[in-house]
């Protein structure tokens, strides 16, 4: 699931055509959906790996799909709307890759967000240099108010009785 991630996060990194991004983000939404209909014929190494650890997860899949299609976002230089947006991407590019591995318990939900939206923060810097406007409020009390609700996401992800080993999981 993670090699995926790299996989999909890399695309609007790697070519400046948005048009072959948006393409090659669609290729990987349309290896999922052949994953989830159970019609699953790519020889990729990667979906290979995937389709054989997923292909009974139906609620997985749906969440990577999620994924894939929020990094559209990483293609284009325009801010999210609002911070709800924003929380929205991290979730889908964060929460939805533990919850894949580990399952869908809110706890993982929170830390993924938590997670997610420290290391957006500590990735604003080199987004702007590359163009990108990546905060729907860039003040430094909108910037300290995330950083404030990403702890508290860490807090509770932690802070929740969880299975040893999901637990574990997360501390990596």
């Amino acid at each position: 699931i993670y090699a995926f991630n790299i996989e999909i996060s890399r695309i609007p990194w790697i070519t400046e055509d948005k048009m072959i991004a948006e393409m090659r983000l669609q290729w990987w939404y349309n290896l999922l959906s052949s994953m989830e209909e159970n019609s699953f014929v790519e020889k990729h190494p990667i979906a290979e790996d995937l389709n054989e650890h997923l292909s009974n997860n139906k609620s997985a899949i749906k969440l990577l799909k999620e994924t894939v299609k929020a990094r559209n976002w990483d293609i284009y230089s325009e801010h999210h709307e609002s911070e709800l947006d924003l929380w929205k991407y991290i979730e889908h590019t964060s929460s939805n890759l533990l919850m894949s591995c580990l399952g869908f318990v809110p706890s993982i939900n929170s830390y993924g967000q938590g997670i997610g939206m420290a290391s957006y923060l500590m990735a604003v810097s080199n987004l702007v240099k590359f163009g990108k406007n990546p905060l729907p409020n860039c003040n430094d009390e909108a910037i300290h108010d995330l950083s404030l609700k990403a702890v508290e996401g860490l807090r509770k992800g932690r802070d929740n009785n969880l299975d040893k080993h999901i637990a574990a999981g997360l501390r990596l």
